[in-house]
C-alpha cells in the first residue's frame, strides 16, 4: 500500500549536486517519490497519541517496510484539485505556487 507522497523539485540542494549519496535520508531529497509501506505518523495530528485502530481508520498504512521510489524528473506536471478546477502545482519538476 502507499504509504507516502513527496513532491520535491528538481533543482532542491540535493538533486544539484548530482550525486547519489546511498542514504535515505539524503537521496529521497534529490527527487519526488511515492514510498511503499508504513506510513508516517507525524503527517497527522497528535499522531503518535493515537492507537493503531484509529491511525487504521484514518487511512495511514502499517507496514513493517517503508520503501522509496523516485519518480521525479525535469518533465513531471502535477495538478491539483481545489473546487473541481485543476491548479498547476509543478512544472517541469518545478513548483509554480
Amino acid at each position: 500500500m502507499l504509504g507516502e507522497v513527496a513532491l520535491v523539485p528538481v533543482n532542491s540542494n540535493i538533486a544539484k549536486t548530482g550525486i547519489t549519496f546511498k542514504s535515505t535520508l539524503f537521496d529521497e531529497n534529490a527527487a519526488s517519490h511515492i514510498a511503499l509501506g508504513q506510513a508516517y505518523i507525524d503527517n497527522i495530528s497528535d499522531g503518535a497519541l493515537k492507537t493503531e485502530k484509529e491511525l487504521l481508520n484514518l487511512g495511514m498504512n502499517q507496514s513493517a517496510v517503508h520503501e522509496d521510489i523516485m519518480i521525479g524528473n525535469n518533465t513531471m506536471n502535477v495538478y491539483g484539485i481545489i473546487n473541481q478546477e485543476k491548479v498547476l502545482i509543478m512544472e517541469n519538476g518545478l513548483w509554480k505556487i
